[in-house]
């Protein structure tokens, strides 16, 4: 398609740009680096204890080369954030992950992140200095997502998990309502016996 620049004079060449800019640069930025944000559904989504799905024992290093899994989390309801240094909506996200962590300081409760970046430490220090990441941070394994977690519908991705190492909910996408949410699914757990 040819467009008649000339006939669209100054403003509809500014409108146009505009226009373009927004398809371009605003739109990707709402959609994110997923499909529609959305929390699961199912026997694993905030059902009685025993209907809760474990969620895959996996062990991943810290930036140390320590080993951290499942098991250094028993007895604890633990927040697991899949993300990655290139998905825009991680990086909003992770500030709020934070004052959820502050919130439930003192509680049965633990962060970790789990970074699926393929550049490793080398791309992921930078971002994990800049954003303040002061809690567990791992470098994962996109096959432990393939083959355990049946692949990643979208980033950032959330589980919450019982102090049992059950899945309550799991969060896919980004919304900031998402974040309340995710307080009242701590809050329950961390009650829980």
């Amino acid at each position: 398609m040819k467009i008649p620049w000339k006939q669209l004079g100054k403003g509809g060449v500014l409108t146009f740009f505009a226009l373009f800019l927004c398809i371009t640069l605003v739109l990707p930025a709402l959609v994110g680096c997923g499909p529609k944000p959305t929390t699961s559904g199912g026997a694993s989504s905030s059902g009685p204890e025993g209907a809760r799905e474990p969620f895959p024992d996996f062990s991943f290093p810290d930036s140390t080369g320590k080993s951290v899994g499942n098991a250094n989390f028993k007895g604890k309801v633990v927040l697991i954030n899949f993300w990655a240094t290139w998905c825009k909506l991680c990086l909003l996200e992770i500030p709020h992950l934070k004052d959820l962590r502050d919130k439930f300081k003192g509680k049965p409760f633990e962060m970790v992140g789990i970074a699926l970046d393929q550049g490793g430490w080398k791309d992921m220090n930078p971002f994990i200095k800049d954003l303040n990441m002061d809690y567990v941070i791992l470098l994962g394994d996109k096959s432990f997502t393939a083959k355990k977690l049946g692949g990643l519908a979208g980033f950032p991705l959330v589980y919450i998990v019982d102090k049992k190492g059950n899945i309550y909910n799991k969060y896919i996408g980004y919304q900031e309502a998402f974040i309340g949410k995710m307080e009242k699914d701590i809050e329950t757990l961390v009650a829980e016996k």
